[in-house]
């Protein structure tokens, strides 16, 4: 009995299938901070009030606070640029986050409560979690 051609062609597509999607390493994978601790937002293109003062509050605060210690990088979830560190955090919606060595700590509760209505209360709260989370 003839092996049927069209199995081995399923084997063979199978196989090159399984070697060639392999995932990245975690290195090319794994999203690197640009400091030892990072403050992220991702965004979308309409950011009501409050977005708009999580993002200006949070760039405040650190500069103010922390300068070039902490980085704050802002990524627009509708952009393929904003995709590429939301697939690498596994963000899907707008998000702050503070990472740090391999930790992260989502922050969007607590800025989306405070950032626009209690900027004084924001800033004691980020801080102490930026600072939780200093070498």
């Amino acid at each position: 009995m003839a092996f049927p051609v069209w199995i081995a062609a399923f084997l063979a597509s199978v196989t090159f299938w399984s070697c060639s999607n392999r995932n990245p390493s975690a290195d090319d994978s794994k999203y690197k901070p640009e400091t030892p601790v990072e403050v992220i937002f991702f965004h979308t293109n309409y950011r009501c009030e409050s977005c708009e003062a999580i993002k200006s509050e949070t760039a405040k605060i650190i500069r103010e606070i922390y300068g070039n210690k902490v980085h704050f990088a802002m990524y627009n979830l509708d952009e393929k640029s904003g995709r590429g560190p939301a697939d690498q955090l596994d963000i899907r919606q707008q998000t702050l986050l503070v990472i740090s060595e391999g930790k992260q700590s989502d922050i969007t509760a607590i800025a989306s409560l405070y950032a626009h209505a209690n900027p004084e209360r924001y800033r004691e709260k980020l801080k102490e979690i930026i600072d939780s989370m200093m070498p």
